[in-house]
């Protein structure tokens, strides 16, 4: 992500939430969270993006929240959309990557009251 892109955004008037990962140049870890939470309806959302091997990712992510119904997260790039320990983990892949993915894919989460449910589309 680079700041142009960023701008292009808030100019357009859309609202993002952005939090910095490993290869994100310093602008954009200097000005945005490693993480962030939200609550849409009644339903917590932590985001991040991650770090570390893709073995036990979500174990090392889960720590990073508390009482959350979903942790969206990104790092691998590979699409993961399940619920463990009655939290959903959701990546929604990368449209673009081929290299640590076989399948480029972007994710949509909807949220209606308490309920929540991802939706992967493969590109």
């Amino acid at each position: 992500m680079s700041l142009d892109v960023l701008d292009a955004f808030y100019e357009a008037g859309k609202d993002i939430i952005v939090v910095s990962g490993n290869m994100d140049n310093p602008g954009i870890t200097n000005a945005f969270p490693s993480k962030h939470v939200l609550k849409i309806d009644e339903v917590t959302i932590g985001i991040i993006h991650g770090w570390g091997s893709t073995f036990g990712i979500r174990d090392r992510i889960r720590t990073e929240f508390s009482d959350v119904q979903v942790i969206v997260y990104g790092h691998t790039h590979q699409a993961f959309n399940q619920i463990e320990n009655g939290i959903l983990f959701f990546n929604p892949g990368s449209p673009t990557d081929t290299r640590f993915t076989k399948e480029n894919s972007i994710g949509i989460i909807y949220v209606q009251g308490k309920n929540v449910h991802g939706e992967l589309i493969v590109l």
